[in-house]
């Protein structure tokens, strides 16, 4: 009996031995999970990040900041925050910050194992309205290309919460973009903090089956970026989105909304790609046809993009460089009447070097501005001169007037050309040629562009024309130069027509809507086509 208590009391004691020991282990075990698991919350934030250091908000909004580790992950405990100035913005122990007054604070986030973050936050008003950068779009069904931005007024608002009035036609996401869901028509509304809102239409059409280039040219000028590349998509489609690429951009480049510059004389095909990947093709040459004068190459691109536009070298300057003029006719190629312009007969014009290419740029002007609008010709042609003296306009030297030094007001060979145009004279190329234009096209009406006296001289209507029109002071009624020399008189004895001689205000001054304000207005006077 006694032993068989003995070994109980053995067995006892060893089973609470073991029972201690297993205790023992578990406490032990826990601490080291416990240990285990603080080291590596705190290994884990090696450093804090927030969205941005440095933001807005307007004047009682909301933010909620979201602190992240290196990695990207949203740490979600064991964070102070603290407001350098609480009357200006106030932070909870969650992270909302809230904009009290108008002024700047710096947040503090802080981590448990030391590491921490600034963020600055300017508080503005409240905005009191905001517009977006698009009213109204059209895109193809499954089309995420449309990118809203929206801008606030008199304030900010950092929340700009993005609706849609029919997810099922289109949807958009909390950034703006828009996506097509089916076809139809919904409207995008963005909203800031203070219920402010601005909207666009968005249209939807099914996705394009293809795409066509619809350019008739094919042909750029060197050096100019007026070429743009027109499209057709499958009736009834759309694609918000076109991208462009050019094959070689060493010959031609093409930007975001398919215009084309041409670099070099060679010869580049340009893609066109829809959203959903349809593309087309169009191979073109960049050229440098007739040794193009330099500052006409704007006229010289249209010339070729517009079939009423044909561009006629009438001779050459003494340095060898192109007399071009531009013939523009209605658009049924039928008229009755010529109107005559010649610009920058003198290269310097009283106001700055070579400040004749002011006048070149306006006559190229022009010649687009009647390309696109030849309604506005009614009878007329035009013959458009946009640099009777190229010489000068391009590498002239002063302003002297005739002399042996002279070049830059006047020709290579030192002749003032607004002085040539008398009989017996006539001893500049460039005075020569521009007699034969002349007798080639006989004008109907006429008129020299100068600058800058700020006045009108020749025929009575036309004077009242361009001087009310253009804001010019003086006016010489009935006045041509005669005994100068002027080809203003030469033209108007030559053919009997009206004519005038216009001096711009200023380089500044020179309004192309005003210049051709007064040009409708004079087609309109002289045209046999009556009707407005």
């Amino acid at each position: 009996m006694k032993k068989a208590l003995s070994t109980l009391s053995i067995l006892f004691s060893i089973i609470i031995l073991i029972f201690c020991i297993c205790l023992t282990a578990t406490v032990y075990a826990d601490e080291e999970v416990e240990a285990s698991d603080s080291l590596t919350v705190d290994l884990s934030v090696k450093s804090i990040k927030l969205a941005k250091n440095e933001f807005k908000l307007g004047l009682k909004e909301t933010y909620q900041l979201i602190p992240k580790n290196q990695d990207g992950i949203a740490i979600t405990s064991g964070l102070t925050y603290k407001s350098s100035n609480t009357n200006i913005v106030s932070v909870s122990s969650k992270g909302v910050v809230k904009a009290k007054k108008i002024g700047e604070s710096t947040v503090t986030v802080k981590y448990k194992n030391g590491k921490k973050i600034t963020c600055k936050i300017t508080v503005k008003n409240a905005p009191s309205s905001v517009t977006l950068d698009v009213t109204s779009a059209t895109i193809g069904v499954n089309e995420k290309s449309l990118d809203l931005t929206s801008t606030t007024h008199n304030g900010f608002s950092k929340q700009r919460i993005y609706t849609s009035s029919d997810t099922k036609v289109a949807k958009v996401n909390s950034y703006g973009v828009v996506t097509g869901v089916s076809k139809g028509t919904a409207v995008i509304t963005c909203e800031t903090f203070n219920g402010k809102t601005a909207s666009c239409k968005i249209t939807v059409k099914k996705e394009p089956e293809s795409i066509t280039i619809t350019n008739d040219n094919k042909k750029v000028q060197k050096g100019t970026n007026q070429y743009k590349i027109k499209t057709k998509l499958t009736s009834g489609s759309a694609s918000y989105k076109i991208s462009y690429k050019s094959s070689d951009s060493k010959v031609a480049t093409v930007s975001s909304k398919g215009v084309v510059k041409g670099i070099k004389k060679g010869k580049a095909t340009i893609t066109v790609t829809a959203f959903n990947g349809i593309n087309a093709k169009i191979n073109i040459s960049v050229v440098n046809e007739n040794n193009c004068l330099s500052l006409n190459k704007v006229a010289t691109q249209i010339s070729y993009d517009y079939d009423n536009v044909k561009k006629y070298v009438f001779g050459k300057s003494s340095q060898g460089r192109n007399l071009e003029a531009y013939i523009i006719t209605p658009e049924d190629k039928k008229y009755e009447e010529t109107y005559v312009m010649t610009f920058a007969i003198h290269g310097f014009e009283d106001s700055y070097k070579r400040d004749g290419k002011v006048l070149v740029e306006e006559a190229n002007k022009l010649i687009e501005y009647y390309a696109k609008n030849p309604e506005k010709l009614k009878s007329f042609r035009l013959v458009i001169v946009p640099c009777l003296n190229p010489d000068g306009t391009i590498a002239g030297e002063n302003n002297l007037r005739a002399c042996s030094d002279a070049f830059g007001r006047c020709t290579a060979k030192h002749i003032d050309m607004n002085r040539d145009f008398k009989s017996g004279r006539f001893k500049a190329t460039e005075s020569r040629s521009m007699r034969k234009l002349l007798e080639k096209y006989k004008p109907d009406v006429f008129t020299d562009f100068h600058g800058w006296l700020d006045e009108v001289y020749g025929t009575s209507a036309m004077c009242s024309i361009f001087q009310n029109n253009m804001n010019l002071s003086g006016k010489g009624v009935n006045y041509y130069g005669k005994d100068y020399g002027y080809i203003v008189a030469y033209v108007h004895n030559k053919y009997s027509c009206p004519a005038a001689l216009v001096e711009y205000t200023s380089p500044k001054k020179v309004n192309h809507k005003n210049t051709y304000t007064s040009i409708n207005k004079i087609i309109k006077k002289y045209s046999s086509k009556k009707s407005s």
